[in-house]
């Protein structure tokens, strides 16, 4: 399960990337509902596989707090990242291969 974000830059650069490849893991604080995301970024899936980190101009960690009745788990961490990313102008997929 990863995010794809199709109109990201490299870091400080002008240089766009399309449709780079987000792994994310999550630390799931004790009160239940706020989860801390670490977002590892990649050119794409291939070069995930090899540990070919890339830097974005996106944030490398998030904290993002579970809505009513959700979970701290791993399908909610997706859509929240999706969601946050999308509020700063990204345009997101969730990959679920």
């Amino acid at each position: 399960m990863a995010l794809i974000i199709a109109n990201s830059k490299f870091l400080n650069s002008n240089i766009e990337i399309t449709n780079a490849y987000l792994r994310l893991n999550f630390l799931a604080q004790p009160n239940g509902k706020d989860m801390v995301v670490n977002l590892m970024a990649y050119e794409n899936k291939e070069k995930y596989i090899t540990n070919k980190v890339i830097s974005l101009e996106i944030p490398t960690s998030v904290r993002l707090t579970c809505n009513e009745g959700e979970q701290q788990d791993l399908i909610v961490a997706h859509n929240l990242c999706k969601t946050f990313l999308e509020q700063q102008g990204y345009v997101v997929t969730i990959d679920l291969t």
